[in-house]
């Protein structure tokens, strides 16, 4: 970010984070809320990290602006938390987006 909050130009910021559900294009209608299940995946597994990443502007999709990011993968050294896969504890050997769990003393 480099000192400013503004996004890249012709791009955005990307702020991954947990969501109890999350819009989706196969949904009826397009674009309605889905329930995002948790999954939790252990030490050892291969995740992208994409929080405050700079992405650009893609394809627009039933009316809805998506954008691209690229973003860096990583070896979790605890639990990360994705919400992709719908559940499935399968998602975990698929590199998903993830992040890591905080834990409480």
């Amino acid at each position: 970010m480099q000192g400013s909050c503004n996004p890249p130009p012709g791009g955005i910021w990307s702020l991954y984070a947990a969501q109890a559900d999350i819009p989706q294009a196969g949904t009826t209608p397009p674009w309605s809320n889905a329930a995002a299940p948790f999954n939790l995946c252990p030490a050892g597994t291969k995740f992208a990290q994409c929080w405050n990443l700079s992405c650009t502007f893609g394809a627009v999709v039933n009316g809805v602006q998506l954008a691209t990011c690229t973003c860096p993968m990583e070896t979790a050294t605890g639990s990360v938390g994705t919400q992709a896969g719908q559940g499935s504890a399968s998602v975990c050997t698929q590199m998903p987006v993830a992040g890591a769990v905080p834990s409480t003393p």
